[in-house]
C-alpha cells in the first residue's frame, strides 16, 4: 500500500499495532527529483515505518514494497542480508560510468 499519501500516512495505519515486520519502501521529493530507498533494520509496524518518511524525510508520497523478501546488498558498504535470496531488485545506475 501507499504509505504516505500527498503528506497523510495511510488511514488504516494503527500507531501501537503488534503486526511487524522488516519494511522496505520508497518515497520522492517533493519536485521529483530524489528518490529515497528505505529498508528498516529491526521489525516495524506500518505506522511507523511511514512516519520516517513523512516526518524525518519529509515527503509527502511514499510507497511500501514487501515485508517477506526485504533485503538490501551493498557492495559499497558490505551489507548483505541473508545471502542472495533477493526478491524484486531496484537498480540505480550511472548513464555516464
Amino acid at each position: 500500500p501507499m504509505l504516505v499519501i500527498e503528506g497523510d500516512l495511510h488511514p488504516r495505519f494503527i500507531p501501537d499495532s503488534d503486526f511487524k515486520n522488516i519494511r522496505n519502501g520508497v518515497g520522492t521529493s517533493n519536485d521529483g527529483s530524489t528518490a529515497y530507498f528505505a529498508i528498516s533494520n529491526e521489525a516495524v509496524n506500518f505506522h511507523d515505518f511511514a512516519t520516517l518518511f513523512r516526518d524525518t524525510l519529509n515527503l509527502r508520497n511514499a510507497l511500501y514494497f514487501d515485508g517477506k523478501v526485504s533485503r538490501m546488498y551493498d557492495a559499497a558498504s558490505g551489507r548483505s542480508d541473508f545471502g542472495w535470496q533477493l526478491g524484486p531488485i531496484v537498480g540505480v545506475l550511472d548513464p555516464d560510468g
